[in-house]
């Protein structure tokens, strides 16, 4: 045996830096005669050689050296956690090694099921645990299936989660890696969690225990049993019990939650209860720190699975990004309330908050009526934010499930699989499509003034305009508002974009393969996942066409309040803040303030490239005219084949994607609006570039690569001031 694999019990004697803290803790408890399951450690020696023999570490270098890492939005550490997967998972391990590990496996198992865990440099230290944020993989038994399991446990080094606590991991592509840990599968009666000092109570342990294994209870699916331990004598202060309606259990490589008839039967007796509190004792003293352990029974026999340092850390943006990571059976909860509840009242709210005529409210009533539609939309958007921004994890699950079982080319093959045919944001696109085609073919429809001339395209372009409310900008006049439109018909008229028509025998085969890569067993499962990726993909989209609805209405009424305040709104960036619209609404001599902004000082920033490196978030090449987006006018100057640039396509600016030939973005995400329509209209989407609207002018000429995330500028070096605001 070398150094590339070691067995777990010799851990101890090896530095950290070569096993990781896992593997070391579990090696020092077996030293001390402590019930571990038996296995083997693959060093970090392994993960070393496969990411250079491969070329591995130089596409990540390439792939977080995109744009400064600070600057990234979580939606592109995803992306780019998704694409660097895809790398592991599609790539083969040499076969020196791959031999070496099957060799290794089989001596210490001889068939048996085994657990593969993740043991990185950084996790379980003193300073931080990053519980969680490395992958698992249990109950797995076919020899082919280690090999894959171990490149992802590999891969999970530079999951979105890792990335996201970058700084505290020091995770740098030349200083990181990865062991993995094999042992033997235990599949316990019970399961749980053991903290040696409850966070909320200083004086008190816990211990939480579910029947079966532990899955549910680290997913946040099965609720436990909690029993709450005096630190000092091990008395049982208190216990909470739980259902036990359902458990986790082992099935084919693999473990899944089960609904079962429901027990008042406690998951463990006082006696397994005195046993786990004197094995917490002793691991506390061991490792000089209260510990978090996790732990199952067999049997008669403890067996402890991990322990590491408990930590404590305020409760940040990290924390919230963690959250939004959910189990298939919370998102189907999530689902349900979305389609149901969420939704359904969001609109009802915003078409009967429509309905107020504004203009006939005295300036009293006008300021009560803008006071609720601010106070509706912040009410909403919470809501977004707190359960329809974590619905897009279903997307996130499938996609990393997918791209684990079939392996692709493209790490975003699975979106055509779940996209739909149609999407609820390109209803109006099409109803324009249609207007376009007849403007076409009946040119005399629109005289030489620009004036409609037949009664039922009038109509029609009438609803376009209700529906174009607020995108037209909010000093518009009903003329002026229908001026620019036609004029943007007649500019689409012709030669139209549309959106790509979905194979639909393409999407079955797509569907049909990835079930059956999953056994017999898991094909429910299997069926399960799509069809909440389908959901979140379409949702994901449609929430923010409703949460628009309830903006636009806070946007006429702050319209009107303007409208009324006349010259007290001289200064508009005093009159954008509705608080201060408010205010001049009910006291006539008061002059709206201006909101004070914390901005950083203009800087120098000197970029002699011509290339902008973002997010690949459409396929293709483009190459045209930049028509960079500021304000609504220039939505409605927009010419055919112009590559649009702004900071993010919102579901009221879709109406203009026809014309584009590709999309630039400063936000990034393969699942924000721009990036969704750009799939939709097959047009290359470059996402994620900073600072897009400053270093690049209308007029410019760029080319879009949609493959890479590249977008070059044929007309500049980028050499100059730029100043950047936070808000």
């Amino acid at each position: 045996m070398n150094t590339f694999i070691i067995p777990l019990r010799e851990a101890c004697g090896f530095n950290r830096s070569v096993v990781g803290n896992k593997a070391a803790a579990l090696g020092i408890m077996m030293a001390e005669g402590l019930r571990v399951p038996h296995g083997i450690c693959i060093t970090r020696k392994a993960y070393d050689a496969f990411i250079h023999d491969t070329g591995i570490d130089q596409k990540i270098a390439l792939e977080l050296g995109r744009k400064r890492f600070e600057d990234m939005r979580w939606e592109e550490i995803w992306d780019a956690s998704l694409r660097i997967r895809n790398m592991f998972t599609k790539t083969a391990m040499p076969q020196e090694l791959q031999q070496l590990i099957f060799k290794q496996v089989t001596a210490f198992f001889a068939g048996r099921p085994i657990a593969i865990r993740s043991s990185s440099l950084g996790e379980d230290s003193p300073g931080a645990s990053f519980a969680g944020m490395h992958e698992s993989f249990v109950n797995i038994s076919y020899p082919e299936k280690v090999i894959q399991c171990v490149q992802l446990v590999w891969s999970s080094l530079w999951s979105d989660a890792a990335l996201l606590y970058r700084n505290e991991l020091s995770l740098e592509i030349d200083k990181s890696a990865m062991a993995v840990i094999i042992q033997e599968m235990i599949i316990g009666k019970a399961s749980g969690i053991a903290f040696c000092v409850d966070p909320n109570n200083s004086s008190q342990a816990v211990v939480e225990s579910v029947y079966g294994l532990n899955k549910g209870l680290v997913d946040g699916d099965i609720e436990p049993d909690r029993f709450f331990i005096d630190r000092t004598t091990g008395k049982i202060i208190s216990l909470v019990k739980a259902r036990h309606d359902r458990r986790a259990l082992p099935v084919s490589n693999g473990v899944r939650i089960f609904q079962t008839g429901a027990t008042d039967t406690l998951s463990l007796n006082n006696n397994q209860v005195d046993e786990i509190y004197t094995v917490m004792q002793k691991l506390e003293n061991l490792f000089a720190a209260p510990q978090d352990i996790e732990w199952t029974i067999k049997g008669d026999d403890l067996y402890v699975l991990q322990s590491r340092p408990i930590t404590t850390k305020e409760k940040d943006e990290k924390g919230w990004y963690l959250s939004l990571r959910r189990s298939l059976n919370n998102l189907q909860g999530l689902a349900n309330r979305i389609e149901n509840e969420i939704l359904p009242q969001m609109d009802t709210e915003a078409s009967d908050t429509a309905a107020v005529d504004l203009s006939a409210l005295p300036d009293d009533a006008l300021s009560k009526e803008l006071e609720k539609r601010k106070n509706a939309y912040a009410k909403w958007k919470d809501v977004y934010w707190n359960e329809c921004i974590p619905f897009a994890h279903g997307v996130r699950l499938f996609a990393t499930i997918y791209n684990d079982m079939m392996s692709p080319e493209d790490p975003y093959e699975f979106i055509e699989t779940i996209a739909p045919a149609d999407m609820k944001c390109l209803e109006r696109n099409r109803r324009m499509d249609t207007i376009c085609r007849y403007m076409n073919t009946h040119p005399q429809s629109i005289d030489d003034r620009g004036e409609i001339t037949e009664a039922n395209l009038r109509i029609e372009v009438d609803q376009l305009i209700q529906e174009l409310r607020g995108a037209t900008g909010d000093d518009d006049k009903g003329e002026q508002a229908k001026k620019k439109i036609i004029r943007m018909l007649q500019e689409m008229s012709g030669k139209t974009g549309t959106p790509t028509r979905k194979k639909k025998s393409r999407q079955r085969e797509k569907v049909k393969a990835f079930i059956a890569a999953f056994p017999q067993e898991d094909k429910d499962y299997a069926r399960q996942l799509l069809a909440i990726a389908q959901k979140s993909y379409r949702l994901r989209d449609d929430d923010n066409i409703y949460l628009g609805k309830v903006e636009a209405n806070l946007s006429t009424a702050m319209q009107e309040s303007r409208r009324r305040l006349g010259i007290r709104c001289r200064n508009k960036d005093a009159c954008l803040n509705p608080e201060e619209v408010i205010t001049a609404l009910n006291f006539p001599d008061y002059l709206p303030q201006p909101r004070e902004e914390n901005c950083v000082k203009q800087k120098k920033i000197h970029i002699q490239a011509r290339q902008l490196r973002g997010q690949p978030a459409g396929k293709g090449i483009a190459r045209g005219k930049a028509h960079v987006v500021r304000s609504h006018d220039d939505l409605f100057r927009i010419k055919k084949g112009e590559i649009v640039v702004c900071d993010a396509i919102d579901p009221t600016m879709t109406f203009i994607i026809p014309l584009a030939s590709a999309i630039v973005e400063r936000r990034g995400g393969m699942l924000i609006h721009g990036a969704i329509i750009a799939r939709e209209y097959g047009i290359p989407c470059v996402t994620g570039i900073s600072q897009a609207t400053e270093f690049i002018h209308t007029g410019d000429s760029l080319t879009v690569d949609g493959y890479y995330g590249l977008v070059t500028n044929h007309s500049r070096t980028f050499e100059g001031e730029a100043s950047k605001s936070l808000t």
